[in-house]
């Protein structure tokens, strides 16, 4: 497996994180069609997107490029124009499908939403280990073709959950590899050894909040 890793930790405005991704190209050596952005937004909050380019190949990272290029040089405040910027963006190109979350520590919220296959998950603590899983809300179509009609949900976010976003490579058994005990560099790595698909790229991006304590 051409797996590539990375990984890291964001500390600001008394939101602190660790995150990491986990990616593999549909042919080693290949280019991958699948990306992903994290970028701080006003007011302490937090930008986390996933973006699968159509197809495989050059094409598909040409798509991905163009998209998560329009995202970050706008960064606007609002879910929806962050979804109508990619899709200005996308124009000329295959088309993406995309998902995001922000992450808002202070207010303990997140708010997300997807256009396309993109799946993601946040795992909240229990007594004894996993807690509550909500499933990130997401409506069909193509960015770069579809005029995009997302139904942004807020949920609430604490110290310990878990958040893992996945493009369309990767089957949806890769929540029986996430645990909130598991750090995640070990997570976005298990969720692709267990349920990364041969025949397209994948991408797992995790998050996961720290005691601000």
């Amino acid at each position: 497996m051409d797996l590539l890793l990375d990984s890291g930790r964001v500390a600001a405005d008394g939101a602190a994180f660790g995150w990491a991704v986990a990616a593999r190209p549909k042919r080693p050596g290949d280019v991958s069609g699948d990306g992903y952005l994290l970028r701080r937004l006003s007011g302490g909050r937090f930008l986390a997107a996933v973006i699968d380019g159509a197809g495989s190949g050059r094409p598909a990272a040409a798509a991905a490029a163009a998209g998560l290029e329009a995202i970050s040089g706008t960064l606007p405040p609002d879910p929806a124009e962050i979804f109508a910027a990619c899709h200005a963006g996308l124009a000329g190109t295959r088309g993406a499908a995309l998902g995001i979350a922000v992450i808002d520590q202070a207010a303990g919220r997140l708010v997300w939403a997807a256009i396309g296959d993109i799946d993601a998950v946040l795992i909240r603590p229990g007594p004894t280990g996993a807690g509550a899983r909500l499933c990130m809300p997401r409506q069909g179509g193509m960015l770069g073709s579809t005029p995009p009609d997302p139904r942004p949900q807020t949920c609430p976010l604490g110290p310990g959950d878990l958040l893992a976003m996945v493009t369309d490579g990767v089957g949806r058994s890769f929540v029986d590899a996430l645990w909130p005990e598991r750090d995640p560099s070990q997570a976005a790595r298990a969720m692709l050894h267990r349920a990364a698909r041969p025949g397209d790229d994948s991408l797992a991006l995790v998050l996961q909040l720290e005691d601000p304590r």
